[in-house]
């Protein structure tokens, strides 16, 4: 749980500022653990609102849609169901939980791999017009090394996530959605993404040869379909 907030602040700070970032995750935890805050519909507009105005002057339409993002959010948990029972003690929910914790560390650890120029770029080709010192020089490694161990860790991040549950194919989609939202004019560079979308599909061919494919005798029996099965639906 304490690795999801952290995971979560990370993602956060990428889009808000610091203080942002540590009330999101801090407000997600309380909900994690069991406590309601009665937010209710009123205060989830007023809350996006806000976010919504302080981001749009920075960052355009991605502002608008983090916001709409978040209002997402504060509709699916306002405070009043408590999310422990059902994201923790419950089996399936807590199989949900480190899902989605995994899939937030992807997310945070590829924002975070974007942010250090961890995506490769293709140099600019030399012009006839670029002064002639400039053809001898030697361009440094734009891509530090904490960058690309940001990026390794995305990487593996998203194969725990399909690990853990099925609803863990979503990670690429989400990568491509983050890349999209930090990229400059939308232009998203596909290079890197393509891993991760190489871990989903090298995860759907081990799935493939280590789960039957054909449906089980159990399921054969409660998807049956005959005349029996209709006279009793009629």
């Amino acid at each position: 749980m304490v690795a999801g907030i952290v995971a979560l602040h990370l993602l956060l700070r990428r889009f808000f500022p610091a203080a942002g970032a540590w009330a999101g995750a801090t407000l997600f935890g309380i909900w994690a653990l069991g406590f309601a805050l009665p937010i209710g519909p009123v205060g989830s507009v007023a809350i996006v609102a806000a976010i919504g105005l302080g981001l749009r002057a920075r960052r355009g339409v991605q502002g608008v849609l983090v916001a709409l993002g978040i209002w997402a959010l504060l509709k699916e948990f306002d405070g009043i169901e408590h999310l422990y029972s059902t994201t923790i003690a419950w089996l399936p929910g807590r199989t949900a939980t480190v899902c989605a914790l995994f899939a937030l560390l992807a997310l945070a650890g590829y924002a975070a791999s974007v942010q250090l120029g961890a995506e490769p770029r293709e140099p600019r080709a030399v012009l006839p017009t670029d002064p002639p010192a400039t053809r001898n020089t030697v361009v440094a490694e734009s891509r530090p090394v904490l960058a690309r161990w940001l990026f390794a860790s995305s990487l593996l991040a998203t194969f725990l996530s399909l690990a853990s549950y099925e609803q863990g194919v979503v990670v690429p989609a989400l990568i491509f959605g983050t890349g999209l939202l930090l990229a400059p004019k939308f232009q998203v560079r596909f290079g890197a993404q393509s891993l991760h979308w190489g871990v989903l599909v090298g995860y759907l061919v081990l799935r493939a040869q280590l789960v039957p494919v054909a449906p089980s005798g159990y399921q054969r029996q409660v998807l049956r379909f005959g005349p029996g099965v209709a006279l009793s639906l009629g």
